[in-house]
């Protein structure tokens, strides 16, 4: 899984730099790519999330699909709805069935978090938690959803829900569509791991550090900030 999130910010570095220059040839090379190191490494997640930052990236391509209303609420408020899904998830895991299908595909994760909800309460600066063996039970929160809920306070979730939403707006309007598929990856890949806060394997904090540069400095030109 860590070499695949490490594919993947190569990936996203990639589509970054040729993002003005992003023909059907590299598109397909990518997606190529993706494909051989899921036959080497074998991670669903990691394959599932490039394919679908692949996919996103040919649809944005289209006018049309790209001002649909449907589609650009779903981007903007992809974040949040990823952690609500978590939460929601983890709270609901005994009480409906798909979810524990669900968390077969995920191998476990649904339902490791919802042992952690039950045994951490949310605080509003976070706290230190167990992950490792216990008494025969294994223990590891993959969802960095949850990991910045609990570890990290109520405080920061929230903050990086806004701040996470606020960026995917500005992108959106100032039709940055690769951008855009970044970030939305990104927000979905989350549910399952917990490097979203690593600045060495999410490359979507570039994007993070730019929108804040911006508007911290009331930049007029937006462009001559971009990676």
């Amino acid at each position: 899984n860590i070499l695949y999130v490490a594919v993947t910010a190569l990936v996203s570095l990639y589509l970054l730099i040729y993002r003005d220059k992003l023909n059907n040839m590299r598109i397909l090379g990518v997606a190529i790519v993706n494909y051989l190191i899921y036959m080497y490494v074998g991670s669903r997640t990691g394959v599932v999330s490039i394919f679908f930052l692949v996919i996103l990236v040919l649809l944005f391509r289209n006018q049309y699909f790209r001002r649909l209303k449907i589609i650009k609420e779903g981007c903007i408020f992809a974040p949040l709805v990823c952690m609500v899904f978590s939460i929601f998830a983890g709270l609901k895991y005994d009480e409906y069935s798909f979810l524990k299908i669900l968390d077969m595909m995920l191998q476990g994760r649904i339902a490791q978090n919802n042992a952690y909800l039950d045994r951490y309460d949310i605080k509003l600066f976070g706290q230190h938690i167990y992950e490792g063996a216990e008494n025969g039970d294994f223990w590891n929160l993959d969802c960095a959803y949850l990991d910045m809920l609990i570890c990290e306070g109520l405080i920061f979730a929230v903050l990086w829900i806004v701040v996470s939403t606020a960026l995917i707006k500005y992108m959106y309007n100032n039709n940055r569509m690769v951008e855009v598929a970044i970030l939305v990856m990104y927000a979905i890949y989350g549910i399952s791991e917990t490097f979203l806060l690593n600045c060495f394997l999410n490359m979507s904090l570039f994007l993070y550090g730019e929108y804040l540069y911006i508007q911290f400095n009331k930049i007029p030109n937006p462009t001559q900030c971009q990676i």
